[in-house]
C-alpha cells in the first residue's frame, strides 16, 4: 500500500482527479482489515469512539501520508458535520423503516457524539455539510430533524398527546444531555435544520385562543351597542314599568 500512497501523493493531479480518489475507498484501515474513504477517516479519535463502518481512526501506519490523506478529505478531528454525516449515511442504509437493535446503538453513538460535538462549540457552525439532519424519533426511526419535537421541563410531552400529528425526538437523557441543554444547543446549527421546541406549539395556541377571544368580545361588543340592542332593551324596561 506505501508504494500506491507514494505514488499518487507524489503525482500531479487536477481537481477532477482528486475529487475522483475523494469518491474511492483508498485508506487501509488496519484493525478492521477493509479500505475506507477519506471522509470516513479520522486522525485524532479514540478507537472506543469510532463508528464502523461509517467514521474509522486514520491509520498510524500510514502516517507519513496523512498530509494526502487530508488533501482527499480526512479531518483530523471530527466535527459537528462530520457526525451529521454519519448519520445521513445510516439513513440512506435505513431509510424512515423502524431501527433494528444493532442500528439503534450505531445511532445512538452517533448521537452522543453529535451532541458532545455541539457542547464544544464555542460558536455556532455556518453548515452542516449534508442536505437534511438526520435525528431519532422516539419510534427509534430517523427522520428529518426539523420535523421533529423536543420537550422541555415546563412543558413535558403528556401536555400535548391531543397533538396525535407530532413526532418527538428520542429522550436524549439516556445520552447523557439535559432537556435543559437542548434550546441553546441547537441553536448552534443553522435555522434550516434544527428541531422545533414544543413551545412553539403553545405559543401558537395561545395567540389562536386569544385571537378567537378577542374576536368574541368584540362582535359581543358591537351587540350591546347596536340601536336594535338598546331600543329592545328600553322597551322591555318600559313594558315592566306598567
Amino acid at each position: 500500500m506505501e508504494r500506491l500512497y507514494r505514488y499518487l501523493s507524489r503525482k500531479d493531479k487536477n481537481v477532477s482527479e482528486l475529487n475522483m480518489l475523494k469518491a474511492i475507498p483508498l485508506i487501509h484501515i488496519i484493525n478492521h482489515k477493509k479500505f475506507a474513504c477519506p471522509s470516513e477517516v479520522v486522525k485524532n479519535i479514540n478507537e472506543s469512539n469510532e463508528i464502523p463502518p461509517y467514521l474509522l481512526k486514520a491509520p498510524i501506519e500510514y502516517g507519513k501520508f496523512f498530509k494526502f490523506f487530508n488533501c482527499l478529505g480526512m479531518k483530523d478531528e471530527p466535527t459537528v458535520a462530520t457526525y451529521s454525516k454519519v448519520l445521513w449515511k445510516i439513513y440512506r442504509k435505513c431509510g424512515h423503516s423502524s431501527l433494528g437493535p444493532n442500528e439503534i446503538i450505531i445511532v445512538k453513538r452517533a448521537l452522543h457524539s453529535f451532541m458532545r460535538a455541539l457542547q464544544q462549540l464555542e460558536e455556532p457552525v455556518d453548515e452542516l455539510e449534508v442536505d437534511e439532519l438526520y435525528l431519532m424519533s422516539e419510534n427509534n426511526q430517523l427522520l428529518p430533524a426539523n420535523e421533529l419535537y423536543y420537550e422541555s421541563l415546563e412543558i413535558r410531552r403528556e401536555r400535548l398527546e391531543t397533538e396525535e400529528t407530532l413526532r418527538f425526538l428520542a429522550d436524549f437523557g439516556c445520552l447523557g444531555i439535559n432537556v435543559v441543554e437542548l434550546p441553546r444547543l441547537f441553536d448552534l446549527i443553522p435555522e434550516r435544520y434544527r428541531p422545533l421546541s414544543v413551545h412553539s406549539i403553545v405559543t401558537e395556541n395561545l395567540a389562536f385562543y386569544e385571537l378567537n377571544e378577542s374576536e368574541t368580545a368584540s362582535k359581543l361588543l358591537e351587540i350591546l351597542t347596536s340601536a336594535t340592542f338598546i331600543n329592545e332593551l328600553l322597551r322591555i324596561c318600559k313594558h315592566d314599568q306598567k
